[in-house]
Order: structure tokens, then C-alpha cells, then sequence
């Protein structure tokens, strides 16, 4: 017997709220000009920092991941004359 199955799945997307990339000593400046320490004038360059300053990681998940699992099974059963069963079984699956 042969099996195939694909599904979808929940997908884990990342930090939504990251602030561009910026080098220290443009960092430097701005925590200058706005009065703060250099880890706050960061947080104040993330996206959504004006409707939720103090969510500093917004994730989330959707439904288009997936998976796929293939599988095989084979049975060979031999009975002999005098009475004598032989079974011998093989699997074979693949899960991604």
C-alpha cells in the first residue's frame, strides 16, 4: 500500500517590529538629540513604537506551512503445505 499526504500547517513568522539596521554612531546621535540612553533611542525606531511603545516583538503565525509524508508498506505472506506460515513486512516513509 502507498500513502501520500500534504497538508497545511501553522507557520511561525518573526519579529514584525524590528527597526532598520543602523550603526552605533548613528544610534549615538539620535539617543543625543532625544535625551536617551542608546537602548531607548533604538526601541523609538521600531515601526509600530508611535501605537505600542512598549511592545518592543510582535510574531505571529498563518496557515500556509506544510508538510508532506510519503509512505510505503509491503506484506508478503507465503503458507507452505504442511501448515507453515511466513510473514515478512516492510515500511518505508519519508515525513517532511
Amino acid at each position: 500500500m502507498w500513502a501520500c499526504w500534504v497538508g497545511h500547517i501553522a507557520q511561525i513568522y518573526q519579529d514584525q517590529n524590528l527597526p532598520p539596521l543602523i550603526s552605533n554612531s548613528v544610534l549615538n546621535a539620535i539617543a543625543a538629540q532625544k535625551g536617551l540612553s542608546a537602548g531607548n533611542a533604538y526601541n523609538t525606531l521600531r515601526p509600530f513604537y508611535n501605537q505600542l511603545p512598549n511592545v518592543t516583538l510582535i510574531g505571529g503565525y498563518n496557515s500556509r506551512g506544510s508538510s508532506n509524508y510519503n509512505a510505503l508498506q509491503l506484506s508478503l505472506n507465503r503458507r507452505t503445505s504442511a501448515g507453515l506460515t511466513v510473514n515478512a513486512n516492510y515500511t518505508l516513509a519519508h515525513g517532511s
